[in-house]
């Protein structure tokens, strides 16, 4: 875990920390004429024997208290985080992190992910606090006309504590480191940057080589040739062998586009995601990077209008401080599913030479923070999907391409009773969804359509054997019909357990029954809101290979299927989460 603390930038860089005094002083001079009163240090004074330190209160800090955190991060450049200060600060071990330059959305996201800014509601009596003069506070220090883009000479900056008042803030601690040197993403990337220098990739494809264009960076950018591979970077054979084998998949078309820094894994990719009947327009594979990397080919991906979705696999970065703005282009107009591995250990000597000078240069007293949440923060902010592994990449893909945007948290689970959908309901809460109570009118439906005993008619729908049973299946179609209707129902997550279905009836009659239930899941569709199938099998030859038909029954129908509840629920989850991002940023931007 890297120290968040304004810092000098690397052993090589020359820095001053500035005393109390001349960092209030230093921070008027910078900030607009306006912002000039909110550095004053009305409550706190500084400590006698570090004339350095910042401002410390001498009783405890009035409830409204927060800190904000300016530092040059070894991957992304300037960077800024909030948290709470004081003794609430190191109990809820919580910062907000973004990238510069800050918008107003991030500003007001920073705040909603703190458990803190709640106290600025006015918690149990106590007066509310002024959320909107914090949130152009943050802008004034990470905006894009803020104190950072002004001061060329701004190694860090600590502001703590920041007090809320009910009309307006007080900056009450200021700490102010200067540096010259500053690292950049070329003397972050360390002796691999230093010994390639600045060197055109080399092109696999010699028949794709005529024609190029010009990346942002001045390399030469190959062309994309449709139906091939666009394999870059340091190849071998075993790229060039991956790089055939995918082809095939790409002479069929898609809407969808993937970015790899690993031939292997586009591979994998593109073979995972035929298997679920979704195709790729455009792949490029790309080795160890030298002069190109995932920013030079996201700019194709934002003005192809045959591409509805890009997928990007990141190991290493040529220039970090490019990334996030490459992402926020393309996903304001179409998805962006980002799978990062290896980024945290290729970058860590780096960050760990800055993480030594910062602790002797900067307040012991801010929290702690490592690369994971700086990058979770960059993917959020230029509003991409973040996954964790190759398989959340494709059921994320599929969600994305198969279903119509949710417009809300609130799922109905149907089971064929179980445990099973007991546990999804825990699995909807981990993932930020909520299981909503029917609407009254959906119960009498519901109990209209004469279920059997022991059927739930409540939310979730656990339904046993006699009720599947009945019309041979017919009754599940009008069931889900009524529940998708249900005002407070935003998605329906059907989950069909091979192996208990199996045992109703000889073999031959239990896999009609399943091939009817999956044929009335199909009719129900989800055409205004998702629809989402999970056919769980215990991996006995005879049930995969009934999964697999039945599988391949509803994804030729339009829905999405996957291998459990728990993972269904988690992809949902990822989608809604992204969506209502998209509809918060589109609020604020008017």
């Amino acid at each position: 875990m890297s120290s968040l603390t304004p810092h000098a930038g690397g052993p090589s860089s020359a820095a001053t920390a500035l005393p109390a005094a001349e960092g209030r002083a230093w921070l008027r001079a910078r900030l607009p004429a306006a912002l000039h009163a909110l550095v004053a240090i009305p409550h706190a004074e500084t400590s006698a024997d570090d004339a350095s330190a910042p401002a410390c209160w001498t009783s405890s800090p009035p409830a409204h208290a927060f800190a904000v955190y300016l530092w040059r991060e070894p991957i992304f450049g300037l960077t800024l985080a909030v948290g709470a200060s004081g003794p609430l600060g190191v109990l809820l071990d919580e910062v907000s992190v973004r990238m510069l330059p800050l918008a107003e959305a991030d500003a007001h996201e920073m705040l909603s992910e703190l458990a803190a800014s709640r106290l600025l509601e006015g918690l149990r009596g106590a007066p509310p606090g002024d959320r909107d003069a914090l949130v152009r506070l943050l802008l004034a220090v990470g905006g894009p006309d803020g104190l950072a883009t002004r001061a060329d000479d701004l190694a860090g900056l600590i502001l703590d504590p920041v007090v809320v008042h009910s009309r307006g803030v007080t900056v009450a601690g200021v700490r102010v480191t200067l540096g010259v040197g500053m690292p950049t993403a070329e003397s972050a990337d360390g002796a691999d940057a230093a010994e390639t220098g600045s060197r055109t990739a080399e092109r696999v494809q010699a028949d794709a080589a005529a024609e190029t264009a010009t990346a942002a960076g001045g390399a030469p950018l190959p062309a994309f040739v449709p139906g091939r591979v666009l394999l870059v970077g340091r190849a071998d054979g075993e790229a060039a062998s991956c790089a055939e084998a995918i082809e095939p998949a790409l002479a069929k078309g898609g809407p969808l586009a993937l970015v790899a820094q690993r031939a292997d894994i586009a591979l994998e990719i593109v073979r995972r995601a035929g298997t679920l009947g979704l195709r790729f327009g455009t792949v490029v594979a790309a080795g160890e990077p030298i002069d190109l990397d995932p920013s030079d080919y996201l700019a194709h991906q934002a003005d192809d209008a045959a591409t509805r979705a890009v997928a990007l696999y990141i190991e290493r970065l040529v220039d970090g401080q490019r990334l996030p703005r490459a992402l926020a282009e393309v996903a304001a107009r179409k998805p962006v599913i980002v799978l990062t591995a290896g980024v945290r250990r290729a970058n860590g000597p780096a960050a760990a030479d800055w993480a030594t000078d910062a602790e002797r240069t900067c307040d012991r007293s801010a929290p702690a923070i490592g690369s994971e949440a700086v990058w979770t923060a960059a993917l959020r902010q230029a509003n991409a999907i973040a996954v964790r592994a190759v398989e959340e990449l494709v059921d994320t893909m599929q969600m994305l391409h198969r279903v119509p945007p949710p417009q809300g948290r609130g799922v109905c689970l149907f089971g064929n009773g179980g445990g099973a959908t007991v546990t999804a309901t825990d699995a909807c809460a981990r993932a930020g969804l909520v299981v909503p109570p029917f609407d009254p009118v959906t119960e009498e439906a519901l109990l209209a359509l004469g279920i059997p005993p022991g059927t739930s008619v409540k939310n979730p729908i656990d339904a046993p054997g006699n009720t599947l049973r009945r019309d041979e299946g017919g009754m599940l179609e009008p069931l889900l019909r009524i529940a998708m209707r249900d005002p407070h129902v935003h998605a329906l997550i059907v989950h069909l357990n091979l192996q208990t279905l199996s045992w109703l009836g000889s073999p031959a009659r239990a896999r009609l029954l399943i091939s009817r239930m999956v044929e009335a899941v199909c009719a129900v569709g989800g055409r205004d809101k998702p629809l989402l199938l999970a056919l769980r099998s215990s991996g006995e030859p005879e049930l995969e290979d009934l999964r697999r038909r039945e599988e391949a029954k509803a994804m030729a129908a339009g829905i999405p299927v996957y291998p459990s509840l728990p993972a269904a629920c988690q992809t949902l989850g990822r989608v809604v989460a992204w969506y209502e991002r998209v509809r918060a940023r589109r609020g604020v931007a008017g």
